[in-house]
């Protein structure tokens, strides 16, 4: 019996193991320039960038998002591909020439309500309203029909707290008033419809006393820059809604509206299909498998979440992670890269 075991070990043994399924890796940038103020590390210098794709085309073979599917259906392996969220006017100036530079091609996800005037996404502007200068020193205001108060007490001097271990990221507890102030306006204006939340803004920069400005390092695409940027030939673009709301906060109707009006209206400007969608903020919580749907329904081929994970050729085409990368030097990004084979 202790032999005929052992042989069935010993058989085991030799018998060839199963190759492991090939999987990829999407990468989600956002801006494109110098960090400043930046609670939620959405922004990665030029330079970064740079050395970030250099890193991954040594690394690995990088494909356009459309391809990346049915190339790991084929059995290739070691593949990745590049997108951009949110339509920052730095995806022309900055991403697009360095990504030729490297050969790599990418997906620039576009919020398409700033095509035709001048915008800054609504987070930036809130930002800059509480970190800029100094404020008053209590906060109390009717906002989106509901009161908000706040003291800001020491913080509202200019000055703002910075974390031990780097500059105060947005999902870690608030080291000091403005802070503290920045996330809960944040949480009160991430669900609102963009009319309350427009109104809201302008309540707070009258409470504030800040002026409104669309700053050129924050600044979103015009029509004209996106035609230009579809024009070359390692670009995809892709839809992102129309402002960039909380899909799965907002009606059925409204969220149509939102999804297929972003395709309709980017497809006017650049005069060519758009096939990939990507949900705005794109945590689980953001959206809905109604959502899913719409998605579907409005005629997409695929569509990019916000979670980190590889992707195999079993993947939902319509919920496919992808790692939001950080101001990262290249050996914490290579790092972060092998983490997630």
């Amino acid at each position: 019996m202790i032999r005929g075991a052992l042989a069935a070990w010993r058989r085991r043994v030799r018998r060839p193991r199963r190759a492991a399924a090939p999987r990829a890796l999407i990468l989600l940038y956002h801006r494109i320039g110098e960090p400043g103020v930046d609670p939620w590390g959405l922004t990665v210098t030029p330079a970064r960038l740079a050395q970030h794709l250099d890193a991954l085309r040594r690394s690995r073979r990088v494909v356009p998002l459309h391809e990346l599917l049915e190339r790991l259906r084929r059995g290739e392996g070691r593949l990745a591909a590049v997108t951009f969220d949110d339509g920052y006017s730095d995806a022309l100036t900055q991403a697009a020439p360095r990504l030729a530079d490297a050969g790599v091609p990418a997906t620039v996800f576009v919020t398409t309500g700033a095509l035709d005037r001048p915008a800054e996404h609504w987070w930036d502007t809130l930002a800059h309203l509480v970190f800029a200068g100094a404020l008053p020193t209590t906060c109390d205001l009717e906002l989106a029909g509901r009161p908000f108060r706040m003291s800001l007490e020491a913080g509202a001097s200019g000055d703002h707290a910075e974390a031990t271990d780097g500059p105060w990221r947005a999902w870690e507890p608030p080291p000091g008033p403005r802070e503290a102030l920045y996330r809960a306006l944040y949480d009160l204006l991430l669900p609102l419809r963009e009319l309350e939340r427009r109104r809201a803004l302008d309540a707070l920069h009258a409470w504030a006393g800040v002026a409104q400005a669309i700053r050129a390092s924050h600044r979103l695409l015009t029509a004209a820059e996106l035609r230009d940027l579809a024009r070359r030939d390692h670009i995809e673009i892709g839809a992102h809604t129309v402002t960039h709301p909380w899909l799965a906060a907002q009606s059925v109707a409204d969220q149509a509206a939102e999804i297929a009006g972003s395709r309709q209206a980017i497809e006017r400007v650049i005069e060519r299909p758009v096939t990939a969608f990507a949900y705005p903020y794109g945590r689980t919580e953001h959206y809905t498998r109604q959502t899913v749907r719409l998605v579907r329904r409005a005629g997409f081929a695929l569509a990019c979440a916000n979670v980190p994970g590889p992707v195999d050729a079993g993947t939902d085409p319509f919920q496919l992670p992808r790692l939001q990368v950080q101001n990262w030097g290249v050996e914490e990004f290579a790092a972060r890269l092998l983490n997630l084979t």
